[in-house]
């Protein structure tokens, strides 16, 4: 990334989440985040409303692997040009977190989020250049994907751990 993403270095940060209501696209963050499947549709939630603002994330979902590669899961697909994330202009983090759709049965794999949530950890305190990214989210996997708030809201305060990130939580049936 030509803004001077490195390894991160983990130490004597704090994790602070902030949970906002309101529009996840409006959010001003320089990082947005949801979770996809591994089909290249991006056909509802808040992917569907991503894929919309920003064409370039579905772009990037389609670069990252073939349709239907369960090897995608637990992956980022990043989409940005070649200036630093603003808030105009964020990052958008695609998260492979399930591997199909279906509202018959629980889509979100927990342990895909899990890796997913390490690396993003990483790529958001690697950025020396800011130390404190913003970084906006829906409740990640606890909507259409089915899964379980509190498992989720715990993979993400073990894997942000200590180091000081905003992680903004929109709560789609707020707005």
């Amino acid at each position: 990334w030509p803004w001077g993403f490195e390894s991160p270095c983990p130490h004597h940060w704090r994790i602070m989440i902030v949970y906002k209501k309101g529009d996840l696209l409006k959010s001003g963050a320089e990082i947005i985040v949801h979770g996809c499947n591994c089909f290249h549709v991006m056909g509802a939630g808040v992917a569907q409303m991503i894929k919309h603002k920003w064409p370039r994330a579905l772009m990037a979902d389609k670069a990252h692997g073939p349709e239907g590669d369960r090897n995608r899961l637990g992956c980022l697909s990043l989409s940005h040009g070649d200036t630093p994330p603003t808030p105009e202009y964020p990052l958008i983090v695609n998260m492979y977190t399930q591997y199909s759709y279906t509202t018959e049965r629980r889509q979100l794999d927990y342990e895909a989020l899990y890796l997913c949530m390490e690396s993003l950890a990483g790529l958001v305190q690697s950025d020396v250049s800011n130390p404190k990214w913003r970084v906006a989210m829906p409740k990640i996997g606890a909507g259409l994907a089915g899964g379980d708030w509190d498992i989720i809201e715990m993979i993400v305060n073990r894997t942000f751990g200590d180091r000081e990130v905003e992680v903004w939580l929109y709560d789609p049936a707020a707005n």
